[in-house]
């Protein structure tokens, strides 16, 4: 064989080679992007909206616990009626932003075991 046709037949294996590695990065590109499009329109909001409810119920829980005391003044008992209708401001913005998300069955399930002790 010359020269000439080794070179060839080697730049071609390796065209074909980085054909290969460019095929499989541009699908492994396209993979992450999908999976990143999935957290940040599903997840990320679902997260978000999970912690709101979150810390809403724990400043909820405070002011109630705090309302209890018989020693507590009137205008601290108002401050904290006025903190217990803001906490459930927040708590229905962190629900209706999780109630509009796409669930799994199992989520789904899940959901309505909250939505029905929530009623309570």
């Amino acid at each position: 064989m010359k020269i000439l046709t080794k070179l060839i037949v080697g730049f071609g294996a390796v065209v074909v080679i980085l054909a290969i590695v460019g095929g499989i990065g541009w699908y492994g590109i396209g993979t992450t992007e999908k999976g990143l499009a999935a957290i940040s329109e599903e997840s990320l909001p679902a997260v978000e909206g999970l912690s709101l409810m979150m810390e809403a119920m724990n400043a909820i829980k405070s002011a109630e616990r705090t309302m209890v005391i018989s020693s507590i003044t009137a205008k601290d008992r108002a401050h904290e009626i006025n903190n217990l209708k803001k906490r459930w401001a927040m708590f229905e913005k962190g629900q209706k932003l999780f109630h509009d998300l796409p669930r799994t069955a199992e989520e789904e399930k899940r959901w309505q075991e909250v939505q029905g002790a929530i009623e309570l």
